[in-house]
């Protein structure tokens, strides 16, 4: 499972303002509920839930939030990009920008394998220096989807500059 596989249009945010972690959590919750109609206080707590065990801030400004909730036939991803990168306690101490929440079924639905492998999947991708400065730069939840998918967005994004 690929990290484009995870994604719809419908469910990335870009420049979602947002002052901490808790809002982060919050917004991504009630989107889920708006666009998967997943109830967004049960999505909150159980991301809540599982950040109380250790933060899933990864480093270089990316963070991975992730639950396993009942009712969830299958892996889904939301993606937001932050206006101001915000504290997510990540093992750098660098604030976070770039955000993919993933739902998962229950492990009695999806085996620990299947949820690893989508955890690896968004991490590998997000882990990338190119595809984070594409993903700073895109305008559109097309472009989003584009990276993720590994095409070329159009020009302006192609000459990204990577620091």
């Amino acid at each position: 499972m690929q990290a484009c596989d995870l994604l719809a249009p419908e469910r990335i945010l870009l420049d979602m303002p947002a002052d901490c972690k808790t809002d982060i959590l919050r917004t991504l919750a009630a989107l889920a509920e708006e666009r998967l109609f997943y109830r967004k206080q049960i999505v909150f707590e159980a991301l809540s839930e599982r950040e109380k065990l250790s933060s899933t801030g990864l480093g270089n400004g990316i963070a991975v939030p992730h639950a396993r909730l009942t009712g969830i036939k299958e892996p889904v991803g939301l993606f937001a990009r932050i206006e101001k990168p915000v504290d997510f306690l990540a093992v750098d101490d660098a604030p976070v920008d770039l955000v993919f929440m993933l739902l998962a079924p229950p492990a009695s639905h999806y085996t620990n394998a299947m949820h690893l492998q989508a955890l690896a999947s968004v991490s590998r991708t997000l882990r990338d220096k190119v595809i984070r400065a594409r993903l700073r730069a895109c305008r559109t939840p097309a472009d989003v989807l584009y990276i993720f998918n590994g095409e070329t967005v159009h020009a302006p994004l192609a000459a990204v500059a990577v620091a």
